[in-house]
């Protein structure tokens, strides 16, 4: 457990709390948060195209009838 006034941000960020769950580290100089919001930026499309894929299979596995992009599938397989 982490002491009152022992972490420096404002403990509201997902990757501080991955990071200190994980390897006990904390980012203090947001180098990892910038490096991952540079590299959504850079991949924004294939990340979208990548969810899109992943949740429209998760959904035809489940039966729940939503095909909103059956082409999506076909393209990829």
């Amino acid at each position: 457990m982490i002491q009152q006034g022992f972490y420096l941000g404002k403990e509201n960020c997902l990757v501080d709390a991955c990071l200190l769950t994980m390897i006990g580290i904390q980012d203090s100089s947001l180098t990892l948060r910038k490096h991952l919001s540079d590299y959504i930026k850079l991949n924004e499309i294939a990340l979208l195209d990548r969810w899109r894929y992943a949740r429209i299979s998760s959904d035809r596995k489940l039966g729940l009838g939503i095909d909103l992009d059956d082409n999506l599938l076909d393209q990829v397989n």
